[in-house]
């Protein structure tokens, strides 16, 4: 038994003193085994350096070399090492995820006594932060009781009680239940070796344990050196500190010593051994490493400041550098430019570069893209969750599918692409699953309907019609819906049943495997597996291995701790995801020769080449640390009061801070020959300064720091910092172009080093380098369509409805997206404004179809008969097969709000009634008249232009007539969801089209119409106005709500163009005690307010005309292929873009060059009449022209 203490900077040669003194010990005894220790981190990279070094130091030479008698283990191994065919180590171990699913399943059981977490047991992410804690103290050594004691002796502490007492309640239950199972966990195997080694079964007389790359030891690790050191042949153990053999000292160790702790846990290990009766001894470590003057001015430096404070020595480091940056990309693309550029000059391998940071998750999507587009191979020693694989949200979905089977969770959990059925390529599938969801949310498909196994029919309509094609399209489409809709009605809903059948959780468990196994889950997972093999991306084709393994470990921990148990598959689908949310994916590095990327306060073995530290910014270094444990800062200063001797816990968070600067000494001293420090002055959103390590460098080593170029000088000839691989090369040529183009005002004038470039990459990759660089020149405009191709989309003769054209004034684009290339957004059953306006205009046509039958006035009806004819019309609607009409009784709400609706279409009918007085001379005497469409009996609105042809079709809602004793009018009325009155400047532009379109119609049609002349056409908003508190008179609750509900009646108004007829204004304004629905107001003199929508005869032909002249522009315009991105805007919140679907494809940016059509600043009325005029002037001039040429 003997302890040895080897003590030395980190630029001494820790590992070539312990090999000296194993080739001492294997020369010493024969029967000598020797284990050479190090963390877990390491082990597989320090196995092949360590046993090769040896075997040199021994005399053996080679490729394949043989050291009998040494091995290189981690503590964990070592335990596997002693115990594997011991009953203790055979005995069953309880997993990290077994253990999760243990404790989950204990705070259920006892959630009553909880006195603290009882409601939080369904937080993401509490089981895991529990189970943690409760392992913390396990290992600590403290009992349960003493917990509880501790808990006692605390006073004014609360809530720091109560979470010791809820600690203690489950880590008892957990105790007793691991004890009633024979098990342990298998965070617990050190404390079993240690255990182990103080028996007999063992003889570790000749065994010797070297150690190293420890600074410091958690207390179960450093409880089995002691035992080592209590019962082997000899435990030597080589510390980081700076004063050699003198750092093993009686007086107590500063806590703001830089080795403070390396330093106290050779103090503790010493004072085991001498309170043992181990012999010990000190040594200073006097071998040192090879390494460059630079790295020894940095680690003299570094210990000098840290240990006495501010120097006024000036060092010196040619080998260490400090780059200035913009943004983390930039860093990270200039760390692979550099590697690639040094890897390519021959003298440098990629396994020589040593990556750092405080926090690698700020990197993690960064680093691998970047250096995938340098071709550098990389291991990114960060741990990934494997929460997101497809397989995790599989199992997650599949469990939690029954019994509501909603849209979401069923397209979440066939969007993984594990459940493809044999013989289906993946983009059939993918076409499939798409026409699946749509249909799913345009029909609203309940729950129910993917658990029937009836047949889904995509358009039940269309399987009857005379046309082929459209039967075939349509079977086409019920094939791909009977695809999707199967694998939920015959395989997954039948399995789910089965599932919920089982009455313990061994036969849940057996099920559900035999089920993944069935559909080909692993089949699919090696298939993703050897297809990103071939892709070269060996990190992706680890994952589905590792997350299968993962699954089966869950699988059988599940099996083992609820075994008989009964269970619901919501209890097991929460149990699956806590444990899938503790598990990671296992770093493995694919291949010896690449660039290792890692965080500064993980371990590291020594020796590479050039070290990096990246993102040394004042946020992240110092890191400031912050405990995310169920015990806090405050709670653990707060018991160390109350802590036994015997015990200590993990640090606190300023602890941790204070080994800052001990990581990052480690972190530079891994470098053999050089150091590099990388900062970005701006995260993204905001400056950043460089870290205080690098101002204190700075400082004493008079250090600039290198500062790169955001972006790239066209007229300079050092091209170096921008030369890597084709692909990022040309990325640079990008942007210097686009610079050059910026500068020069779109004269791009390069320097001959980038002209030579351009050269040489347009040798390598010609096609990349032409599709890139004519960005640069793209302008986000249409182009002017060729007459062929508006030939097929529109024909020769353009026949568009009023709506169409009136679309094409809003956004001419826009027009060509919708109607040209007919895209359309995605169907979803919900009640939209069109579709509300599509039954409250079919409750209006079916009452004033029964008026016209009748032949009475609205005003003829009395209230009772109209709210009948209300009801029956819309119970005729909805019990119709038309499946315009299924969403309204899709669902409770639907059919709520159909109710309001129809509350609505009454209050607009009373409003309207007002109009429509009985006797009053106003009566409807026509319905829904198509003109131009298919079954219409009225002729369509066609005009003859110099290149071709326009025919304009449409339905007007309704046309009253008007009778007078100077004869009979007509006038148009046109329903709108919203409100809506006719405005000149809109006329002017084209978006104010359809009234006066009408108006034309009638009188195109006039021989087939009733005797009388066109009087108005208007619009009705069915949108119910708002009504002023102010306005409602009553005493009781009763009267002010007659007193709205008339109010509302009375506000509804026609708004639009009446002819100024008197005999037709007369018979349409206010009679006695009721106030006509009619913007017509007199002044006192007789004539009309401004306000008023009576327009003379002669201004009404000028609307008239300039109607039909610019349709015939819109229309030339549509057949020329004309269609600029110019939506219209009239003021600041008006736009042609507002509720657009087609932004995404538009990409409309005015700060880029895109325009508006702006017509806010259009003058009043008059002056737009006489615009009018002379618009109509020069097309007719301009037309006369076109025909004679």
């Amino acid at each position: 038994m003997a302890l040895e203490l080897l003590f030395g900077r980190a630029s001494a040669d820790h590992e070539l003193a312990l090999l000296q003194r194993a080739q001492q010990i294997l020369a010493n005894d024969e029967q000598a085994q020797i284990f050479y220790l190090v963390p877990n981190h390491i082990k597989f990279e320090t196995e092949i350096k360590v046993l090769t070094r040896l075997a040199e130091l021994l005399g053996q030479h080679g490729a394949a070399v043989s050291v009998p008698r040494v091995s290189v283990f981690s503590l964990s191994r070592l335990a596997w090492y002693y115990m594997q065919n011991d009953p203790l180590y055979q005995q069953a171990t309880m997993s990290q995820n077994g253990l999760t699913m243990l404790v989950q399943t204990l705070l259920q059981k006892n959630k009553d006594e909880l006195e603290l977490y009882g409601n939080l047991l369904s937080k993401q992410g509490f089981i895991g932060q529990f189970t943690t804690q409760l392992l913390e103290l396990k290992q600590s050594g403290l009992s349960w009781s003493e917990v509880n004691d501790m808990a006692d002796d605390l006073n004014n502490q609360e809530t720091l009680q109560m979470k010791l007492h809820d600690l203690s309640t489950i880590g008892q239950a957990l105790d007793d239940e691991l004890t009633a199972r024979d098990q342990y966990l298998s965070s617990d195997l050190l404390l079993a070796l240690r255990v182990y080694l103080a028996t007999d079964k063992t003889d570790i007389s000749h065994h010797y344990f070297l150690i190293n790359d420890y600074s410091q030891m958690t207390s179960v690790e450093q409880g089995l050196v002691e035992a080592l050191i209590n019962y082997s042949a000899g435990v030597v153990l080589a510390l980081p500190t700076d004063d050699g053999a003198a750092s093993l000292t009686d007086a107590a160790i500063a806590e703001n010593d830089l080795f403070y702790r390396p330093k106290k846990l050779g103090q503790q290990l010493r004072d085991f051994a001498v309170e043992h009766d181990v012999p010990v001894t000190a040594k200073t470590i006097e071998t040192q490493r090879t390494i460059s003057q630079s790295m020894r001015s940095v680690e003299d430096f570094w210990i000098q400041y840290e240990q006495t404070g501010v120097t006024h020595q000036i060092y010196h480091a040619e080998d260490m550098q400090i780059w200035q940056l913009h943004t983390r990309y930039q860093e990270v693309e200039q760390m692979a430019r550099k590697i690639r550029q040094e890897v390519a000059s021959g003298k440098h391998r990629y396994r020589d570069y040593l990556l750092m940071t405080r926090d690698l998750g700020q990197y993690e999507n960064i680093v691998p893209a970047v250096f995938a587009r340098y071709d550098i191979p990389m291991f990114m020693d960060l741990d990934r969750p494997m929460a997101a694989h497809p397989l995790v949200a599989f199992l997650d979905k599949l469990l939690r599918l029954a019994p509501a089977y909603t849209i979401t969770d069923v397209m979440s959990f066939l969007k993984t692409e594990l459940f493809i059925p044999e013989g289906v390529s993946v983009a059939d599938y993918r076409e499939a699953l798409a026409e699946t969801e749509n249909y799913a949310l345009a029909k609203n498909i309940a729950g129910w309907q993917w658990t029937n196994p009836h047949p889904w029919q995509y358009d039940r309509q269309a399987m009857v019609s005379d046309d082929e094609v459209t039967r075939e399209r349509v079977a086409s489409k019920d094939a791909q819906l009977a695809l999707i809709h199967d694998q939920i009605s015959t395989v997954v809903a039948p399995f789910l049943k089965d599932l919920q059948t089982a009455t313990t959780a061994r036969e849940m468990a057996l099920k559900l495997y035999e089920f993944m196994t069935q559909i080909g889950i692993q089949k699919q997972l090696i298939l993703w597996r050897d297809t990103a093999i071939e892709d070269g991306d060996l990190w992706a084709a680890q994952q589905p291995e590792q997350v299968w393994r993962v699954f089966v470990g869950i699988l059988d921990d599940f099996v083992a701790i609820f075994d008989q148990q009964s269970m619901t598959l919501a209890e097991m689908q929460e149990i699956f995801k806590a444990a899938f949310d503790t598990a990671k994916y296992a770093g493995i590095p694919a291949t010896m020769d690449q660039v290792r990327i890692s965080e500064s306060g993980i371990v590291q073995r020594t020796g590479y080449e050039t070290v990096i530290v990246f993102g040394a910014t004042n946020h992240n270094l110092p890191a400031v640390t912050r405990t995310k444990a169920i015990l806090h800062d405050g709670d653990r200063n707060a018991l160390q009061a109350v802590l036994p001797e015997h015990v200590f816990l993990k640090e606190t968070s300023e602890q941790q801070m204070a080994q800052e600067s001990l990581l990052m000494y480690k972190t530079m001293m891994v470098a053999n020959q050089r150091l590099i420090w990388t900062y970005a002055t701006s995260d993204g959103d905001s400056g950043q300064q460089p870290s205080t390590y690098i101002t204190r460098i700075q400082k004493q080593f008079q250090m600039p720091a290198i500062q790169f170029n955001a972006l790239p000088d066209p007229d300079s000839n050092q091209l170096i910092p921008y030369v890597g691989t084709p692909t990022s090369t040309i990325a640079q040529l990008v942007i210097v172009n686009r610079q050059a183009k910026l500068q020069r005002q779109d004269k791009v004038d390069l320097s001959p080093a980038w002209q030579d470039l351009t050269r040489q990459i347009q040798k390598i990759a010609p096609d990349q380098l032409h599709r890139l660089l004519g960005g640069l020149y793209y302008v986000n405009e249409p182009e002017k369509l060729q007459p062929t191709l508006i030939s097929q989309l529109f024909g020769d003769e353009l026949k568009v409805s009023i709506s169409r054209l009136e679309s094409y004034s809003r956004n001419p684009f826009e027009f060509f997206l919708q109607y040209g290339l007919k895209l359309q957004e995605r169907q979803v059953l919900q009640l939209t404004p069109a579709e509300k306006g599509t039954l409250m205009h079919a409750m209006l046509e079916q009452v004033f179809q029964a008026l016209i039958t009748q032949q009475k006035a609205l005003g003829g009806l009395t209230d009772n008969e109209l709210r009948q004819l209300e009801r029956d019309i819309l119970q005729g609607i909805l019990a119709s097969d038309d499946p315009t009409y299924d969403i309204f009784s899709s669902s409770y709400r639907m059919q709520f709000l159909t109710k309001r609706l129809a509350s609505q279409v009454h209050e607009t009918i009373m409003s309207m009634r007002r109009g429509q007085l009985d006797g009053g001379g106003v009566q409807t005497i026509g319905v829904e008249a198509g003109f131009g469409l298919p079954h219409s009996s009225l002729k369509p609105v066609t005009y003859e232009m110099p290149f071709g042809k326009v025919t304009v079709r449409g339905k007007i809602d309704r046309y009253d007539l008007v009778t007078t004793p100077a004869g009979n009018f007509l006038t148009i009325i046109d329903y709108k969801s919203g409100t809506r009155k006719f405005e000149y400047k809109k006329a002017y532009v084209g978006l104010e089209l359809q009234l006066m379109t009408y108006w034309t119609a009638i009188l195109m049609n006039q021989q087939m119409l009733p005797d009388g002349q066109m009087g108005g056409a208007l619009f009705w908003s069915l949108k119910n106005p708002w009504i002023d508190m102010k306005n409602i008179a009553g005493d009781t609750l009763e009267q002010m709500q007659e007193a709205a509900e008339q109010l509302m009646i009375d506000q509804g108004q026609y708004r639009g163009v009446l002819k100024n007829n008197e005999d037709y204004i007369t018979r349409l304004e206010s009679a006695d005690e009721v106030v006509a629905p009619y913007a017509i107001s007199r002044k006192k003199d007789g004539s009309f307010k401004a306000a008023s929508d009576v327009v003379e005869d002669d201004d009404l032909e000028t609307l008239l005309s300039f109607n039909e002249v610019k349709i015939k522009e819109i229309a030339e315009n549509i057949l020329a292929g004309t269609f600029p991105l110019r939506p219209f805007k009239d003021g600041p919140t008006s736009t042609g873009l507002m509720y657009s679907p087609y932004t995404p494809v538009m990409m409309f940016d005015a700060m880029m060059g895109n325009k508006y059509n702006d017509i806010s600043g259009l003058p009043k009325d008059n002056e737009i009449l006489a615009a009018m005029k002379t618009f109509i002037a020069q097309y007719n001039q301009t037309s006369a022209e076109g025909e004679e040429q």
